[in-house]
């Protein structure tokens, strides 16, 4: 089942703002796609919790990208994985992470409450 993409603008300039994101599913496993412009490949951390996935980088120039976000429904941390994507997506160099699902059904959304600035990319 396809997913919308994602686009995030931060308000705060203090703040890594976040990279693009998508994602899809399947009955069993849930697949984010990650792109940044230029990514410093080797500055990538991605770490997978219950409820939570993080992802910090950085591109080529030195600037950050961070994202944060609360699952809205629990995964297996032990099935996740992450990888780089050979292939450059539209947003950049791409990072796949691959959740297992903790119960395997659909999801209605990947996020238990999106924050404000998070929108949808047609």
């Amino acid at each position: 089942q396809a997913s919308p993409d994602f686009a995030a603008t931060s308000g705060d300039v203090a703040e890594d703002p976040p990279p693009r994101f998508k994602w899809g599913q399947t009955a069993s496993k849930v697949f984010l796609t990650i792109g940044v412009k230029e990514l410093d490949k080797a500055s990538v951390r991605v770490s997978i919790d219950e409820n939570r996935l993080t992802f910090n980088a950085r591109d080529s120039l030195g600037k950050g990208y961070a994202l944060d976000l609360e699952l809205a429904q629990d995964v297996d941390p032990d099935g996740c994985h992450w990888e780089h994507l050979p292939r450059r997506e539209r947003w950049g160099d791409a990072v796949l992470a691959t959740l297992l699902k903790r119960f395997p059904s659909p999801w209605e959304a990947l996020l238990v409450d999106p924050p404000p600035a998070y929108r949808r990319v047609m």
